[in-house]
Order: structure tokens, then C-alpha cells, then sequence
């Protein structure tokens, strides 16, 4: 079995029509951490919807990037 982490990702938005921030909790497996960090900005930049699986590989969250532009992430103990 593969070592899981906690990460906390905040998704911030420039529309003040939207909420101007939303966190999701994800659950990934340790040394995944870099490839869902270029995934998502890969997303970001093309506008495509971001879309985070957990370590089991069930997608558990999608972002529309067009309305949130950047994210910070803090990872959790």
C-alpha cells in the first residue's frame, strides 16, 4: 500500500460574482504530489475544468479554471 498524504488546495477566484476562494481536501498518494501540481496548472492555463483524484483514483473534486485562476496548497499532518 502506498503512503497517503493530506493536501489542502485553495483555489482563488478574480470574479466578484463567485465566492473568492474555495478549499478542497484531497487525499494523494505522497509521490503524486509534483505530477497533480503540473496537472492542475497545465488545466489552469488551458481552461479546462481541474479535476483532483484521490490516491484510489476516484475524482473527487472539479474546478472550473475559468473562473478560479490560481491555487496555493499546504499539505497536512
Amino acid at each position: 500500500m502506498s503512503d497517503l498524504m493530506k493536501v489542502e488546495l485553495t483555489f482563488y477566484s478574480k470574479d466578484p460574482n463567485t465566492p473568492n476562494s474555495i478549499v478542497q481536501i484531497v487525499e494523494i498518494e505522497k509521490d503524486t504530489f509534483g505530477s497533480l501540481m503540473r496537472r492542475i496548472d497545465t488545466q489552469m492555463r488551458s481552461k479546462r475544468p481541474i479535476t483532483i483524484e484521490d490516491g484510489n483514483g476516484n475524482i473527487v473534486t472539479i474546478v472550473d479554471s475559468g473562473v478560479y485562476s490560481s491555487v496555493s496548497t499546504r499539505k497536512l499532518v
